[in-house]
């Protein structure tokens, strides 16, 4: 009787999930069917090992190296033998992440065995929400056949990553309503110095919140829902750019700015102030002039500093100055890279942050990290401080790394 009944929910259960398959499937679940012990496991549990085996997060993976697509779990998983290849095919979860980089190492057209690949992997997803990162350096597409495909299955799109030379963005324009996209990266690719119209692939996104945008692709490229974005990224990016766009992200609570440029262009004086970011609770800076971008902010919620360059004198008042009209209490705070000249200008910083939970100090010289401690302890500085780290930069080389906690 268990047995018999047993049967009868795994028919219906492939009979649910797989109609096509469910016979067979429900046939090879039972032990005797299959003389190999792996092979004996329910299916159940061979789509849930299956689905174990594909990365959930790829963003910490190494980028611009050669990788066969055909090395992929979800490929390897196919090619073990034909019950695996089976459930796999048939296991929409599997399919609904693609990382998908064109070779760079030649120029030419893009061979359509590229995008029969993106087609047919993203077709076995079937209705299963996507997340694509597609990457064709320098690849041409004259037929436009790749971004054909990205827009037949744009309405799946959760999160896109797509680097791609700039005029295939606007072959997109036509994609229309993105209801289900929440995160997007772009890097464009042999950018034209004059951009007469905006690309609007991306511009009916309801759910869109965190946008991230590479070399090659600047703001004002975009038409996109700025309004509703929680989080942004900019690289290589000019501070006017950066001010600009400010003014369109009233509900940003997370920002990094790389910016490219060391001195304030004639454009940068004629702007105007930020409104308050009532709701910026992070923001990451670098390069050389990126605190020019603090005179034109004010976030009184701030939570997270982080500033990555090299650091002087006048960077570091700029620092103080902008957390002080935004009366914001600091609770993380990063600074690299500080030369030992700065050690009083930075403890001057430093006591000003009463709330200081986590401190990450970068500095040029081992000897810095002595000055600047000894004269924050004389200032009884450090009384809600349970994290500190320091590190050594000498020459762009590590030259040591001391990270201390406490309750």
């Amino acid at each position: 009787m268990i047995k018999q009944s047993d049967s009868i929910l795994r028919t219906a259960f492939f009979s649910r999930f797989f109609p096509p398959m469910a016979p067979e499937l429900a046939s090879r679940s039972t032990p005797t069917a299959i003389a190999c012990p792996v092979l004996t496991l329910p299916v159940e549990i061979t789509i849930e090992i299956f689905t174990r085996c594909i990365p959930e997060d790829r963003s910490s993976e190494p980028r611009g190296q050669a990788r066969s697509p055909m090395d992929e779990p979800p490929i390897l998983l196919t090619r073990v033998c034909r019950i695996w290849r089976d459930i796999a095919l048939a296991t929409p979860s599997l399919w609904s992440r693609i990382h998908l980089e064109v070779p760079a190492t030649r120029s030419g057209y893009l061979d359509p065995w590229w995008v029969n690949l993106l087609d047919t992997w993203l077709t076995r997803a079937q209705n299963r929400p996507l997340s694509v990162l597609v990457s064709n350096l320098n690849h041409h597409d004259p037929d436009g056949c790749l971004a054909a495909v990205l827009a037949s299955h744009s309405r799946r799109w959760q999160e896109a990553t797509l680097e791609l030379p700039f005029h295939q963005f606007h072959d997109l324009d036509s994609i229309g309503y993105l209801g289900s996209l929440q995160t997007l990266s772009l890097q464009a690719y042999n950018t034209p110095r004059d951009v007469p119209q905006q690309i609007t692939a991306f511009h009916e996104s309801p759910l869109l919140s965190r946008v991230s945008l590479g070399s090659g692709i600047r703001y004002f490229h975009l038409s996109l829902p700025w309004g509703q974005l929680s989080s942004l990224e900019f690289a290589l990016a000019k501070v006017r750019e950066c001010v600009e766009c400010l003014h369109h992200t009233p509900r940003l609570a997370s920002a990094v700015f790389q910016i490219e440029e060391d001195v304030l262009d004639a454009a940068t004086a004629f702007l105007s102030a930020v409104p308050p970011l009532m709701q910026l609770r992070s923001i990451s800076i670098s390069g050389f002039g990126a605190t020019n971008l603090l005179s034109y902010i004010n976030a009184p919620a701030l939570d997270a500093f982080d500033f990555s360059s090299s650091l002087t004198a006048q960077e570091l008042s700029a620092i103080r100055i902008f957390f002080e009209r935004s009366g914001c209490e600091l609770r993380r705070l990063k600074l690299h890279y500080i030369s030992d000249l700065l050690t009083m200008n930075v403890v001057t910083l430093l006591t000003a942050l009463p709330f200081l939970e986590s401190l990450d100090l970068g500095a040029t010289e081992a000897r810095t990290f002595v000055v600047v401690l000894v004269r924050l302890l004389e200032n009884h500085f450090g009384t809600q401080l349970q994290r500190l780290a320091i590190t050594h930069h000498r020459g762009g080389v590590v030259g040591g790394a001391c990270e201390v906690g406490g309750g």
